[in-house]
């Protein structure tokens, strides 16, 4: 069986599944045969959908929730009951919970490990997920926002008050401003880091400072950990496009470490064409779509 006829039979089941609810990995193979496949195409198909678990749990490795998300589910539509793949998206929105507290995250999190261990009810880390989230509270946005405001309150009274402490209120808001930019899931775009059509190295003067800001940033938070991601305009083929976008996240990744960052603090990636910004439907477009992405992947 070819990929084609790979990927017209997921859509196909998709389709099903989206009529019928609940259908068991037993069901699908029935429909799958009564369709006219083979066993041995069928067995091929479960072939496809196993890769899709191990590149999900790969993701993950590298703290890529987005693409192990799509993965795990792509498998599911083959084995609705696989118990890997419903903790793999329980993992996924486990970590969403805990870097934003948001309390739809822990629901579907909690969700997807019952159902591994209804599964599997020897799945050790779904029972360690459902253990762990069972009495975490959600962050509401009032805690969100409370302990920012509450200083800025304060800052503001003594900004009020006593005019020769402005220097020092102004580095506080600093403070505040960088904290918040430090936290786990924070992502930024340097702007100022700009590539020409083609290139991989650094456009001007502003692309240094830009990254020299970056540096200091850093060296300031020696325990935190992040992704470089580059990524380009349509321009051109799309393998083309991620070695491109790839060879630009290293020559940012190599202009960091250059100037004392860690390199161990650093992670690089490229995306070539498939997150843009903006429409590529202009040349102001493009250009800004050819850009390089900071991405806070932990904090210690």
């Amino acid at each position: 069986m070819d990929s084609q006829n790979i990927e017209a039979y997921f859509e196909k089941i998709l389709q099903i599944k989206n009529q019928r609810k609940g259908l068991s990995q037993a069901a699908l193979k029935e429909i799958a045969l009564e369709l006219g496949m083979s066993e041995t195409e069928w067995r091929e198909v479960q072939n496809v959908a196993r890769g899709h678990i191990e590149r999900g749990y790969n993701f993950l490795e590298h703290q890529n929730e987005e693409d192990a998300q799509k993965e795990f589910e792509q498998a599911l539509l083959v084995f609705p009951d696989n118990a890997r793949a419903l903790y793999g998206l329980g993992h996924i929105h486990e970590r969403w919970f805990m870097a934003k507290g948001r309390a739809a995250d822990k629901e579907t999190a909690l969700k997807y490990a019952h159902a591994a261990l209804q599964t599997d009810p020897a799945h050790t880390e779904a029972a360690r997920l459902i253990s762990h989230l069972k009495d975490q509270k959600p962050i509401t946005t009032w805690h969100r926002v409370r302990k920012p405001v509450f200083l800025l309150l304060v800052l503001a009274v003594l900004a009020g008050g006593v005019y020769k402490y402005q220097g020092q209120i102004k580095t506080e808001i600093d403070h505040i401003k960088e904290a918040f930019q430090a936290r786990k899931g924070a992502q930024f775009v340097l702007h100022e880091v700009y590539f020409e059509s083609g290139s991989t190295e650094l456009h001007d003067a502003k692309s240094e400072e830009e990254l020299m800001r970056l540096v200091s940033f850093l060296k300031k938070h020696p325990k935190l950990k992040g992704e470089i991601a580059g990524h380009t305009d349509n321009i051109g083929r799309a393998a083309a496009n991620l070695q491109i976008s790839t060879q630009r996240a290293y020559s940012v990744y190599k202009y960091l470490t250059k100037n004392g960052v860690k390199s161990a603090q650093l992670v690089y990636r490229g995306y070539g064409a498939t997150r843009p910004k903006f429409p590529n439907n202009n040349p102001v477009n493009r250009r800004k779509n050819r850009r390089i992405e900071f991405k806070i992947l932990r904090v210690k």
